[in-house]
């Protein structure tokens, strides 16, 4: 697999002329931050204070600076881990106030690109799929201006992640869907591509993803719909 970090661009000169063909060998591009949240115990967050408490929390074994914590599906990044049950935060906490409420805390990849190249016969078809180009857990990122196309699964799948912008893309002939949001995607945007003759629909956001922007796609001869919000 092509595995990317953050602070990475792959561009090309244009999608018509550089081209990355996987030749339907179950290999990918691989974005992945982490691999699960920790999420044991529940937290107390104050509005305009960085201590965030915890209860029930293991955080010293568990969490370490610079990695985010998701409260009430906002991300903030981390200071530092004071103890087992206090961490503080790069900014003041600007949510309401909370008392004992679920979180997560994870990697994130940050700050990749990838534009102007051609993707084709990409991903995988194991487990639930893997896309030609399969991100998780990634944050303030692009995908712009690609054509992706005959892929074993999806064209792109995206987990868990946020502000990610998949912009003016031709995605064609995949074996599933052209852009999934699989699970838990905020504050992203779907804008301006083609996403056509897939078997499944063009477009599908699913698995508790909220607060997206969808707008300008153009999603024709799918085998079941052109956009699907689950």
């Amino acid at each position: 697999n092509l595995t990317l970090y953050s602070e990475i661009t792959i561009k090309g000169s244009a999608a018509s002329e550089t081209i990355l063909d996987f030749n339907s060998t179950t290999k990918f591009i691989k974005i992945e931050g982490d691999t699960a949240e920790y999420t044991s115990g529940l937290i107390v967050a104050t509005q305009g204070l960085t201590a965030i408490k915890g209860i029930g929390t293991s955080w010293e074994s568990n969490v370490v600076a610079n990695e985010f914590i998701k409260i009430s599906n906002v991300l903030y990044k981390i200071s530092s881990v004071d103890s087992n049950t206090q961490l503080t935060l790069s900014e003041k906490y600007n949510g309401s106030t909370t008392d004992r409420i679920a979180y997560g805390i994870a990697k994130y990849k940050t700050n990749i690109i990838i534009e102007d190249i051609r993707i084709t016969k990409g991903g995988d078809t194991a487990g639930a799929g893997i896309g030609a180009i399969d991100g998780k857990f990634i944050k303030d990122s692009f995908i712009r201006n690609c054509i992706i196309d005959k892929a074993l699964n999806t064209g792109i799948i995206i987990k868990n992640s946020f502000n990610i912008t998949i912009d003016n893309n031709k995605l064609s002939n995949n074996a599933k869907y052209g852009i999934d949001f699989f699970s838990d995607v905020f504050y992203s945007f779907i804008l301006n591509n083609e996403c056509n003759a897939g078997i499944n629909a063009g477009i599908i956001v699913s698995g508790g993803s909220d607060n997206n922007t969808i707008i300008g796609n153009d999603c024709n001869e799918n085998g079941i719909s052109g956009i699907a919000i689950l």
